[in-house]
């Protein structure tokens, strides 16, 4: 009788460690779910910031930028001066 109520006791404590590392285990899975789709949605994010950088980077887009925003214009006349650095 005695072995009958300790075997009883076993097995719930059994079933009730089982349950706790099922939920655990769903709990994980759900947020490996999660996880996968932001990591899919940076991958996304990261491609469009790219692509944008390299509208934004464009050098005829930088000119025209700088000649109509910024009023600039390519120098009427300049000069290459070389230094020498001497240590």
């Amino acid at each position: 009788m005695k072995k009958n109520i300790s075997i009883a006791i076993l097995l719930v404590l059994l079933i009730i460690v089982y349950g706790l590392i099922y939920r655990a285990t769903v709990r994980l899975q759900s947020k490996v779910v999660n996880l996968k789709t932001e990591l899919e949605t940076l991958i996304i994010e990261a491609e469009n910031q790219e692509h944008l950088f390299l509208y934004l980077s464009r050098p005829d887009r930088i000119e025209k930028i700088a000649r109509d925003k910024y009023k600039m214009k390519e120098p009427d006349d300049f000069m290459i001066i070389g230094i020498r650095n001497e240590e």
